[in-house]
Parts: C-alpha cells; structure tokens; sequence
C-alpha cells in the first residue's frame, strides 16, 4: 500500500447496557450526534419506579 493511504472506520454499538441509579447526578450518555435519540427508562418487575430528574443539555453551537 502507498505510504499516504489511509483506512477509516466507525463501529456503532449495538447492545442494551443497564445503569444502575445511584446517589447524585449520574452521566448515562455524552459524545452523540446532534440527531434524534430515544432514551429507554424501565423499573425492575414488581417496582414501582422512583421519582426521576432528567438534566439534558443541548451541544454547544458550531
């Protein structure tokens, strides 16, 4: 291969990854394109869900 070629590549995860609540703000997502997303909240079966805050802040503008 030529010395000035290059190769790129993204992956996307494609997988569900539980967070556990825990005391104070807790960081689940960061570092997304500014597209649409759709966020899955789920209590344990049997539970009733506790109260929650979502704190969701908009990328810097470029």
């Amino acid at each position: 291969m030529p010395a000035d070629w290059q190769i790129r590549w993204s992956t996307l995860p494609r997988f569900l990854d539980p967070v556990h609540p825990q005391p104070g703000p807790q960081a689940i997502l960061y570092g997304l394109p500014n597209t649409a997303h759709r966020l899955t909240l789920q209590a344990p079966a049997n539970q009733r869900p506790k109260p929650l805050k979502l704190r969701i802040y908009r990328p810097p503008s470029e």
